[in-house]
């Protein structure tokens, strides 16, 4: 439809019409970084020729582990990597992993968990630190960020860190904790002005790989924490409340 003209906004109307009437549903790739967990309507579409289908399409599985499985948070990886309790994952190949997952997607059995990240100290906290003067500071906080990396002052730091505050916790963090990485520190400035975020999305808007993010994430862990919740385009769809 994008491609004969149609705005991004019609399409997205249509596809909405199409999942909300039982037409079509969402499923993103199935890759190891994904986690599920059990679509809080299951039970609805839990009914006996469902059961029938799984004994037929899966005949190894016990279709009642497989479900009390999602009750945990482990990603597809680590699952099949024996890591999880429920050890028949570990004996399925990576084909049959995908099948079984893409299975109870489509039947609405299980929804995609998201990895949000999101800053831990509130915006209006900081536009009200950032107005309070912090004595001697002036420009000193921004030299120093400047020190450790060419590309930390200015613009950056001022979207980034505006109080003065802050600013002094994370560089005390940076020397005690840090240290040598000035390129983290850059990144977590980077970071900074996306948040909350898709973990997905700032890969792609910073064009980093998602262990120098996670690295990132771990190193400055006092300012930034993860949450996993449904992907709000599919959420309203599974009987989930999303909030914003």
């Amino acid at each position: 439809m994008s491609d004969r003209g149609h705005s991004q906004e019609d399409c997205l109307r249509v596809a909405l019409w199409l999942v909300y009437h039982g037409h079509a549903i969402i499923i993103s790739p199935i890759v190891s970084a994904n986690a599920y967990t059990l679509a809080p309507l299951s039970h609805y579409w839990l009914q006996p020729k469902v059961i029938i289908q799984f004994a037929a399409q899966f005949p190894k599985l016990n279709f009642a582990e497989v479900l009390s499985s999602f009750s945990d948070y482990y990603t597809l990886g680590e699952r099949y990597r024996g890591e999880s309790p429920a050890t028949f994952w570990s004996k399925l190949n990576s084909t049959e992993c995908a099948d079984l997952v893409a299975w109870l997607l489509r039947r609405r059995l299980i929804i995609q968990l998201c990895t949000y990240i999101l800053p831990l100290f509130p915006h209006s906290e900081v536009r009200k630190q950032s107005k309070v003067p912090v004595e001697g500071s002036d420009d000193s906080t921004e030299a120093e960020f400047v020190r450790i990396h060419a590309s930390c002052g200015g613009e950056l730091l001022q979207k980034a860190l505006p109080s003065e505050t802050i600013r002094h916790l994370v560089l005390e963090h940076y020397r005690v904790t840090v240290q040598r990485y000035p390129e983290m520190l850059h990144l977590f400035l980077r970071l900074l002005s996306h948040l909350p975020a898709h973990i997905e999305e700032l890969m792609f808007l910073e064009s980093v790989d998602r262990q120098t993010l996670i690295n990132c994430i771990q190193f400055f862990s006092p300012f930034l924490m993860t949450m996993r919740l449904p992907d709000p385009v599919t959420a309203c769809f599974a009987g989930v409340e999303w909030s914003h």
